[in-house]
């Protein structure tokens, strides 16, 4: 666990009281934080039907706004830091076709990500939108009954951005 995140759970401490003793039920504490930037772009701009399309993807922490905030509140990067192990999906929306695809990032933060253009789809531009998260549960912590779970998150929509051909 890096130094980031381990200050993170140790700041919370603070804020999840511990449980009674006599309480036998606790339910875990999730804690959501928009924290990793994904940075796309697919191995090649025009693939055929039939071909397998390769996104490449590299993930890091921390995001370019207020991880906490409802709306993106941009903040700047105090530090950047490749994410290992971060579970990612992708979302590829061709005329009406939905195709998908997902991945995990390695010790650099990086992936890729294939995706199969089925024979069904018909020519024109692939509309993306990317998902990764990774979570954090401390085992015990603060008590064996209820845990703190944190996950960082981000997403990207590049927007169309594949060109379909036959």
């Amino acid at each position: 666990m890096t130094k980031f995140i381990s200050a993170l759970v140790l700041s919370l401490v603070v804020a999840v009281p511990a449980a009674p003793a006599a309480e036998a039920r606790c339910a875990d504490v999730k804690v959501p934080l928009r924290n990793l930037k994904l940075e796309a772009k697919w191995a090649d701009k025009t693939v055929r039907v039939g071909d397998t399309a390769r996104l490449k993807l590299h993930v890091t922490r921390t995001a370019d706004e207020d991880p906490v905030t409802e709306e993106p509140w941009p903040t700047g990067r105090p530090m950047e830091e490749p994410v290992e192990g971060v579970e990612l999906g992708l979302a590829l929306y061709v005329g009406n076709v939905y195709l998908n695809g997902a991945g995990f990032t390695d010790a650099e933060g990086r992936a890729v990500i294939p995706v199969r253009i089925q024979s069904y789809t018909r020519p024109g531009t692939g509309r993306t939108f990317i998902y990764g998260e990774k979570m954090h549960t401390p085992p015990d912590f603060p008590s064996p009954t209820c845990r703190v779970q944190i996950y960082e998150w981000g997403a990207l929509d590049p927007g169309p951005s594949l060109k379909v051909g036959r």
